[in-house]
């Protein structure tokens, strides 16, 4: 059976991301989502540990979920997610979107937690994407709030819903 944020050829050896890993699959398996096994990533070669979700439906530049869990051994644990690029971990880390927990001395389990609802909710959020100026596309505001202002004329929008309730929301929003 496929399982969520599998591992690849690079088996985690580190027993804290071990747990997280752990605990994050199982919450994964129980979201009420289209995202499937074959959505999500585990990058084992980064310290911190890396998993991404790519999300369904979704075509902005930004479409991939990206979470990443460190635990320095002198330092509470931190988890950093953000919208991002689905070909490399460097992402949007200012997004009003984000997630960022530190300085907590919490558990993997407890990290894995957070991390899974961040993920979902922003999974089942309703996503769009705003194309103005003869239908070119713009991935600077994947979440479907106002777009840009120019010369204090509003540019012509059309908003297309590409994800609703969990889902991608078809070829036509």
């Amino acid at each position: 059976m496929d399982q969520f944020f599998a591992e690849g050829v690079y088996p985690l050896r580190d027993a804290f991301a071990q747990r997280f890993l752990t605990r994050l699959r199982t919450r994964a398996a129980a979201w009420t989502t289209d995202v499937g096994p074959r959505d999500t990533l585990t990058e084992t070669m980064t310290n911190p540990l890396a998993v991404s979700v790519s999300v369904p439906g979704y075509t902005g530049d930004r479409s991939t979920l990206w979470v990443l869990c460190s635990h320095p051994a002198d330092e509470p644990p931190s988890l950093r997610g953000w919208w991002g690029h689905p070909d490399h971990i460097e992402g949007d880390i200012d997004c009003d979107r984000r997630l960022a927990v530190q300085g907590l001395p919490l558990e993997p389990e407890e990290l894995a937690d957070i991390a899974a609802q961040w993920l979902e909710g922003n999974l089942l959020s309703e996503i769009h994407r705003d194309e103005w100026n003869r239908g070119r596309p713009s991935h600077r505001d994947p979440h479907g709030t106002i777009p840009p202002f120019r010369q204090g004329r509003r540019k012509r929008v059309t908003s297309v819903l590409e994800r609703s309730g969990g889902h991608a929301a078809g070829p036509h929003g």
